[in-house]
């Protein structure tokens, strides 16, 4: 099989598998509360890591996290603000919602490359971001709830922007394996310690906590690690573009569990989003933008 056909195969493994994420968290908040679902998730996460990281180079792991541990604590800091805001709009807005919301942080991440690193933005661009926009106030003004409430996907996406964009930046000098387990391990202790010391974390029943440890290992491994091995093989931004496909299957995998389904006005606002953001990734792309200087974004999930 080509370099390319195996990339593409994992850029669409990756959103199969991260998908996930969302709507395992959501049937979790039934029964569990935000820091006892987020220390498991990260728990198990750092746990499949430090897994993985027994079979890779050791020697130039250690020395890289010895290394690099200023940039790991920024990606850390940055990715607790990020998977916090992330948690919330699943708890509060749902699984399709966050979704759609969550690709906004393409949008951000042009503004801050704009305000912080100087990029120019080209005609494209801000056409993309306009339409985006106005997918966002049609999304947002769908319902009652999501109107009350719409300023939580905005807030998710700017905090993951924020979170990818010092990624982005270290990943030029620190590997992509040295900052995820900075970011999962810190984002754990940190996490499970606040649960601790505020008395919310409460042990769930066996079940749940499998299902936590399930949910952790589609989306944060083998989701994150098919998305590293497609940005291998294929162009970043057409994995991207294909990560477009997530809140369509975080929406399908919702129904038989939820027996719910976005709205006509939400799925309008939803495409809107989607395609500012399409447009918005083509013009980053064609004017070597932040897809050609990273190697590979941190991912929150």
């Amino acid at each position: 099989m080509k370099k390319q056909n195996i990339g593409l195969l994992s850029a669409f493994g990756s959103s199969a598998f991260i998908s996930t994420n969302n709507v395992i968290s959501k049937y979790l908040f039934q029964f569990l509360n935000q820091p006892t679902l987020m220390s498991l998730w990260f728990g198990f996460a750092t746990l499949f890591s430090i897994l993985i990281g027994i079979y890779s180079d050791k020697k130039k792991l250690v020395r890289g996290l010895r290394t690099h541990w200023k940039a790991g604590l920024v990606i850390a800091v940055t990715n607790i603000a990020a998977a916090a805001a992330f948690f919330t709009s699943i708890k509060i807005l749902g699984p399709s919602p966050t979704a759609f919301f969550s690709k906004l942080d393409i949008i951000f991440i042009a503004m801050l490359g704009f305000i912080f690193l100087k990029e120019k933005l080209n005609a494209k661009e801000i056409l993309g971001m306009s339409i985006a926009v106005v997918g966002v106030f049609v999304f947002a003004f769908s319902s009652e709830q999501l109107s009350a409430n719409s300023y939580l996907g905005p807030t998710m996406a700017l905090a993951i922007a924020v979170n990818t964009l010092f990624a982005r930046v270290y990943t030029r000098k620190a590997s992509v394996a040295v900052l995820q387990i900075y970011r999962i391990t810190l984002t754990a202790l940190f996490i499970t310690g606040f649960a601790f010391l505020t008395g919310s974390f409460t042990l769930p029943e066996t079940k749940f906590i499998l299902l936590a440890a399930t949910g952790a290992l589609l989306s944060a491994v083998i989701g994150i690690g098919l998305y590293y091995s497609a940005l291998k093989r294929i162009k970043a931004s057409i994995a991207a573009l294909i990560r477009n496909l997530d809140p369509f299957l975080v929406a399908l995998y919702a129904y038989p569990i939820f027996h719910t389904f976005p709205s006509l006005k939400e799925w309008a606002g939803g495409i809107i989003i989607i395609t500012g953001v399409t447009i918005t990734i083509l013009a980053m792309n064609n004017h070597n933008k932040i897809y050609k200087k990273a190697k590979a974004p941190v991912s929150h999930g």
